[in-house]
């Protein structure tokens, strides 16, 4: 698993995460669009226009969207607000995510015609869960491309992930698990630590001092290879804060500060032409 997650690799993982900074911003983006048509109306409509913004922006079973303070009028003329979004099942850079929430507190939009920018916020946080089929998922594609590597298998339990897998090379037959616990290094790379590997070598009788020798040796190589440096995913970096394994799925909150966030913003389309709103 030599390539599997190597830093600086762009991984599914690797990119999905990045893409939910874009995504989070695009939907703000589309809301505002849609928001500024209801200028006019009482203030539900621009509620409804927001969240007709954010089902176009990103496809979801369901959005929420919610003002912990101020309103929906004062938010579409540029007034600061908390606003929180909460996606199920969202589609993002080929991954579907469990749920994508973002809270933007003092968030002040300026809409200029066809294009919104961000001038204010005070503090943003995105959190990101994706379920064990998704993890399994992504963790498949990531060594999909080494031919040798078979029977690749995620389970999500007791706080860590629990990966198998088959290595067939020549005569070589090597059957190994692991347990990998995912945790944020600041400022912005998601890392694995992975313990308890145990491997198999084909029938093979391997002394047992060795075999413990081997499987410290992979446990150092597979913990080294796990890690991936988001701010050289080709995107402004997301400010990971927590990286940790809940239930059933694996929880990721980043931080997003106004610098970002207009980076974002605009990567997104924040600049762009908006569709024509009625």
């Amino acid at each position: 698993m030599a390539n599997t997650g190597r830093e600086g690799g762009k991984s599914g993982m690797g990119k999905c995460l990045v893409g939910c900074g874009a995504v989070a911003a695009l939907l703000v983006v589309g809301g505002f669009f849609l928001a500024k048509a209801g200028l006019a109306k009482a203030g539900d409509m621009v509620k409804t226009g927001f969240e007709e913004g954010l089902k176009s922006a990103a496809p979801a079973d369901s959005w929420d969207v919610s003002l912990a303070n101020g309103s929906w009028l004062g938010l579409a003329q540029g007034k600061p607000c908390d606003l929180k979004l909460v996606g199920k099942n969202v589609q993002a850079e080929g991954t579907k995510l469990a749920e994508l929430s973002a809270e933007l507190k003092g968030l002040a939009v300026s809409v200029k015609g066809q294009s919104a920018e961000p001038t204010g916020l005070a503090d943003g946080t995105i959190t990101v869960k994706i379920d064990e089929a998704e993890l399994a998922k992504q963790v498949k594609a990531g060594v999909g491309a080494d031919p040798s590597i078979k029977d690749v298998g995620v389970k999500v339990d007791g706080g860590k992930l629990k990966v198998s897998f088959k290595v067939e090379q020549g005569p070589v037959k090597l059957t190994c698990s692991f347990d990998a616990v995912p945790k944020a290094v600041p400022p912005s790379t998601l890392a694995f630590t992975a313990s308890n590997v145990k491997a198999s070598f084909g029938g093979l009788s391997v002394p047992a001092a060795m075999k413990a020798k081997l499987e410290k040796e992979m446990a150092s190589q597979l913990t080294s290879n796990m890690k991936q440096d988001l701010s050289k995913m080709g995107g402004p970096p997301l400010k990971l804060k927590s990286a940790k394994v809940e239930g059933k799925q694996m929880v990721v909150v980043a931080g997003i500060d106004l610098a970002t966030m207009k980076q974002l913003m605009a990567g997104a389309g924040g600049g762009a032409s908006a569709a024509p709103t009625k």
